[in-house]
Order: structure tokens, then C-alpha cells, then sequence
């Protein structure tokens, strides 16, 4: 988190809402490290992701900080949510549509494979000579199981964002 407010000159104190903002992280449930700096104006929080949401975490420390709210950076920047952040987004929306027409039994977390596994014995049985499709499927699989879990589960940020 970054904010204007709690920046400071060089070799000045440090501003008494950064140090509120800090100690409102440090005695979060679930944060396992906070830093600040103040001639940036920053502070890194580390947190456990299954002990606490990171918007709980940023409500504290804007709280605490003496600030109105939060607001994403780059979707200021760029007018909007960018590309990535849309298709997440859509995909959770498909995750619990399909979730609520199947009664909770189904989700892309058993479509998706389920789809991928019908596509690979569709070439294999159909295809024999192009044997390395049911290896690409595998790996879309894999990938899209991998960086998108805690998205398609709604527990924050794909890996690598």
C-alpha cells in the first residue's frame, strides 16, 4: 500500500499515520510482517492468505492511517480493470452459475478437467497419428488449475499477479 499521506523527507520522523497504519498491520490476525517506508510512503504487508482477506488488512490500515479508502492504482491508471482482472472476474461468475444450476455437486473445478479428459480420448481414440494433443490438454489443465485456483475458489490474486 502506498499513500501520499504517510510519506515524509529524508531523516524527518516518520508521520504519525504511517505509524498508526503500521501498528494497525502488525496486530492484524493473520499478518506475519509488516515494513514501512516513509520517504516512499509505503507499507508492505506479508499475510496469511487462509487466515485473512486481504481487503480486512487494507480497511485496517486505511482506518488506522487516517485515510477515506483505497483505491486500485492501476485501475485508475488505466480507466478500468485491466484484461486479466475481466477474465477472472468472468470466470467466477461462470464458477457460480454453474455451482448454483448443479445444486453445489459441480463447479470448472470438475467441468474443466472433465472436458480437457474428453478432448484428450477424442484424439487419442480419433487422432492417433497427432499423439501430442492429449499432452497439450494436460497441460492446460494444468496451468489453468495452477494460476487461477485461488481465483476460481475466491481466495484473492491468481499466482504470479
Amino acid at each position: 500500500m502506498r499513500a501520499e499521506p504517510f510519506r515524509t523527507a529524508p531523516g524527518a520522523p516518520e508521520s504519525e499515520r504511517l505509524v498508526g497504519a503500521l501498528a494497525a498491520a502488525e496486530q492484524h490476525p493473520g499478518v506475519t510482517r509488516a515494513e514501512a517506508n516513509p520517504f516512499t510512503g509505503s507499507l508492505l504487508v506479508e499475510y496469511q492468505p487462509d487466515v485473512v482477506e486481504p481487503g480486512a488488512i487494507l480497511a485496517a490500515v486505511a482506518g488506522a492511517g487516517g485515510l477515506a479508502g483505497v483505491v486500485d492504482a492501476q485501475t485508475v491508471r488505466r480507466g478500468g480493470p485491466d484484461a486479466a482482472t475481466t477474465i477472472i472476474d468472468l470466470v467466477k461468475k461462470v464458477d457460480r452459475t454453474i455451482k448454483e444450476v448443479s445444486g453445489g455437486r459441480a463447479g470448472l473445478g470438475t467441468i474443466v478437467p472433465a472436458g480437457l479428459a474428453a478432448s484428450a480420448l477424442f484424439f487419442l481414440v480419433r487422432r492417433p497419428e497427432q499423439p501430442r494433443w492429449d499432452n497439450l490438454l494436460y497441460w492446460s489443465y494444468s496451468i489453468f488449475r495452477d494460476l487461477h485456483r485461488d481465483m476460481i475458489e475466491g481466495k484473492g490474486a491468481p499466482h504470479g499477479r
